[in-house]
C-alpha cells in the first residue's frame, strides 16, 4: 500500500499540467466586417496552429458583452474597441491591451428617408448595441459633432446589427450606426446614410 502513495502524488501533480496543456483559448470577435479579420484570418489561414497557439475563434457582438466574458473567464482574448477597453479597465477590470487595429470609428449612420439631416433626429430613437460600447460612443460623438442635443434624442439598446436593421426595417427605431457589410442591407431595406 506504501508503494501506491508516491505514485499517486505525483499523478495529482501532473494531472493539471496535463489538463492546461490541452486548454483551448477562446479567441472573441464581433461581427463580420473587414476590421475583424485580424481576430478570424489567422484562425481560416491555419496559423494558430503553426505557431502553436491552441484556440479557436467565437462570435461575440459587442465589446461591452466581449469586455464582460474576459472578466468572467469565458475567453482568453477579444477584438474590442479601445473606448470600452479603456473605460472597463479605468474602472478596475483586469486586462491588458495588446495592440489595436483602427484608429477611427467604422461606422456609417443610418436613418430613415426621413431624416435628411441631423438636426431631424431631433425626438427620434437611436438604437445602439450596448449602453457604454462603441455604437453609444460614436452616436453620441456625432449627435456632439452636429450639435444635436443629447437630451433630445432617446438612445437605447437594440441588438445587434440584424436586430437594429429589422428594427429600422419595421420603424420601431429612426437611427443606427452600423458597419459594412451591414450598411449594404440597410440601405435595401430603404435606409439612406445620413454620415
Amino acid at each position: 500500500m506504501l508503494r501506491k502513495w508516491p505514485c499517486l502524488v505525483l499523478l495529482l501533480f501532473l494531472l493539471p499540467i496535463k489538463l492546461l496543456a490541452q486548454e483551448t483559448h477562446l479567441v472573441a470577435y464581433a461581427g463580420f466586417g473587414g476590421f475583424q479579420a485580424p481576430v478570424w484570418a489567422p484562425k481560416d489561414l491555419g496559423l494558430f496552429e503553426k505557431y502553436g497557439f491552441k484556440g479557436d475563434v467565437i462570435l461575440v457582438p459587442g465589446s461591452v458583452r466581449q469586455i464582460q466574458a474576459l472578466q468572467g473567464g469565458s475567453i482568453t482574448f477579444a477584438q474590442v474597441d479601445a473606448a470600452t477597453a479603456i473605460n472597463a479597465i479605468n474602472q478596475g477590470a483586469d486586462m491588458v491591451m495588446i495592440s489595436g487595429s483602427l484608429n477611427s470609428f467604422p461606422y456609417s449612420f443610418m436613418a430613415q428617408k426621413e431624416i435628411r439631416k441631423p438636426e431631424d433626429l431631433a425626438g427620434k430613437k437611436i438604437g445602439i448595441l450596448g449602453v457604454g460600447g462603441a455604437t453609444e460612443t460614436a452616436t453620441i460623438l456625432a449627435l456632439r459633432a452636429w450639435n444635436v442635443p443629447r437630451s433630445s434624442v432617446t438612445i437605447f439598446p437594440a441588438g445587434d446589427s440584424i436586430a437594429r436593421i429589422a428594427a429600422l426595417s419595421a420603424k420601431a427605431i429612426d437611427a443606427s450606426v452600423l458597419t459594412y457589410p451591414d450598411i449594404n442591407e440597410a440601405i435595401r431595406v430603404g435606409m439612406h446614410s445620413l454620415a
